[in-house]
């Protein structure tokens, strides 16, 4: 086996971090801002830290209200179901909140105009507002199934039962998360925008009272087959529901993103190499105005209308 050369080598390493340093920039550009601005934010920071600070004093509460002559054995049901609870919390209000929140900023700014002229696509704007709440609620998970596995440890909870309510939480999670930003998106007005609060908080509170209940219910189970034969219905049914009305709520999110202004957002701008407006796509259906006809008309006009004396062409 024969060694690099030392010229071979320097140029391997010098691609691979010229590959790293690059390799951000091929992510969405919307993603990349979205999560800047929100570990930069203050009520990222405070959610998060309370969020630890409830498990902590969650779990030290239980600790010290549980029966010592057990020595814990058993009581992982009860804190299993208590730390779900907690994680439901901020993924039903606060994650679709904040999604809200970054999709009504930008008719608030009126930004929309701008990234719809750039070369991104509603697809990309969307897309980028939904993976930046799915990291947002990430770390919350990451918070707090640490504390899931310390209840697993205590025993009284089996594992099947963890991972069919952490499926559970993470349907509502992305239900509620395309809520805030389909409702985000139609914020339009103060008076709109403030009813979407409201009705983005009673679903939320709807959620959370559902997915709370369900997840309590498969944690309480002992017998695998009960908690198979309850929780394979009831997964088919809420997933057919929650994916159909997200299907629909996405849909009408990226028409809301598309038709916010309708002098812009019926067209799409193409460039030529040289950064220059070359066409305009109607998105609606298969008209396109050229812009070199529209010069050919203002350079070459029309020839003037025949004369009474004159015989007009066949």
């Amino acid at each position: 086996m024969t060694p690099f050369p030392a010229e071979s080598a320097g140029e391997w390493f010098n691609l691979r971090s010229r590959a790293w340093t690059d390799f951000p920039d091929s992510w969405n550009p919307m993603l990349i801002r979205e999560i800047r601005r929100m570990l930069k934010g203050r009520a990222f920071a405070i959610t998060f830290l309370l969020l630890l600070l409830s498990c902590w004093a969650t779990s030290f509460f239980l600790v010290m209200t549980a029966d010592l002559s057990l020595d814990l054995v058993g009581a992982g049901r009860q804190f299993c179901s208590y730390f779900f609870v907690i994680l439901l919390l901020p993924n039903c209000f606060v994650v679709p909140l904040s999604l809200f929140a970054l999709a009504a900023e930008e008719h608030s700014e009126q930004t929309l105009e701008v990234l719809t002229l750039s070369t991104l696509r509603i697809g990309q704007i969307f897309s980028g507002f939904f993976w930046c709440g799915a990291l947002h609620a990430g770390i919350y998970y990451a918070a707090v199934v640490p504390f899931i596995c310390f209840s697993y440890l205590l025993r009284g909870v089996a594992l099947p039962n963890i991972l069919v309510a952490l499926v559970v939480s993470l349907l509502f999670t992305t239900y509620m998360m395309a809520c805030g930003m389909m409702l985000g998106a139609c914020s339009s007005g103060p008076i709109r925008r403030t009813f979407c609060v409201l009705l983005l908080v009673g679903m939320g509170a709807i959620a959370f009272s559902v997915s709370s209940t369900m997840v309590t219910v498969l944690i309480s189970m002992t017998s695998f087959p009960d908690m198979l034969g309850f929780a394979l219905p009831s997964l088919v049914c809420t997933g057919s529901i929650l994916v159909t009305i997200l299907l629909f709520i996405t849909g009408f999110g990226v028409q809301q993103f598309r038709l916010f202004d309708p002098l812009v957002s019926p067209y799409n701008v193409r460039l030529d190499e040289n950064g220059n407006v070359k066409r305009f796509d109607f998105r609606f259906g298969g008209i396109q105005v050229e812009l070199e006809q529209s010069l050919r008309r203002e350079y070459l006009p029309d020839p003037p209308p025949p004369t009474a004396g004159s015989r007009a062409p066949s």
